[in-house]
């Protein structure tokens, strides 16, 4: 699950910094007002699951049981 929150994060970088260089929106600009109300909450979103994720590895333990042969 980390994965999938890493991806996420990525993503939306990407599409932040594609939005702001390629697109020149104000909302994209980094830590403004806009940026905040639209961007923010999906990276808290992704930031959540890479931690869940994370600790959930964390977590698991490894199968020492074995069949007898």
């Amino acid at each position: 699950m980390a994965r999938v929150g890493v991806i996420g994060l990525v993503g939306t970088l990407v599409l932040n910094l594609f939005a702001v260089l390629a697109l020149t929106r104000a909302s994209a600009t980094f830590f403004s007002d806009q940026w905040w109300t639209g961007w923010f909450p999906c990276y808290l979103l992704w930031f959540t699951f890479t931690i869940i994720g994370t600790f959930g590895c964390l977590k698991q333990k490894p199968d020492d049981t074995k069949a007898d042969a």
